[in-house]
């Protein structure tokens, strides 16, 4: 499964026919680092894209880092969240209504994906590192500005 998914990505990557607007074109330097808030440890990203699209409002992606023993606030957006790991592994936790108790666990590697709906609250953490590009549809109203949402 892990290597379809890669197989997936490289076919449309490969297939895309110009370069997307970077976020340059938006008034933000490419590479300036987005810091999320977390409980403990530190997640970086790295704004890669944010454009109108055809099809939807817009579409976000960020490149994201997280530090070895590190773990984000729980937090929900309006936004439907897609997630690729491609280095390192992440722990998704997602919770019940209350915020508090746990739902559902997962740990991802290289290769897994997962689709977050919208409203649903979850944190992302990592226990020795690890680093995905995030996918928001439409983009998140805070984006690049580190708002998770």
């Amino acid at each position: 499964m892990r290597n379809e998914n890669l197989l997936m990505l490289r076919k449309l990557t490969d297939e895309l026919q110009s370069l997307p607007v970077l976020l340059e074109d938006f008034d933000f330097k490419c590479g300036q680092k987005i810091s999320y808030p977390c409980v403990y440890g530190e997640v970086v990203g790295y704004g890669l894209l944010k454009r109108p699209s055809d099809c939807f409002e817009s579409v976000a992606v960020c490149d994201a880092e997280f530090s070895k023993d590190c773990f984000s606030v729980i937090h929900a957006h309006k936004e439907h969240e897609y997630t690729i790991v491609y280095c390192g592994s992440l722990d998704y936790v997602e919770y019940n209504e209350d915020g508090v108790s746990v739902a559902k666990k997962r740990r991802l590697t290289v290769g897994d994906m997962i689709y977050v709906l919208p409203e649903v609250k979850h944190a992302f953490g990592s226990v020795c590192g690890g680093r995905a590009i995030f996918i928001t549809v439409p983009a998140s109203e805070g984006f690049p500005n580190g708002s998770p949402g």
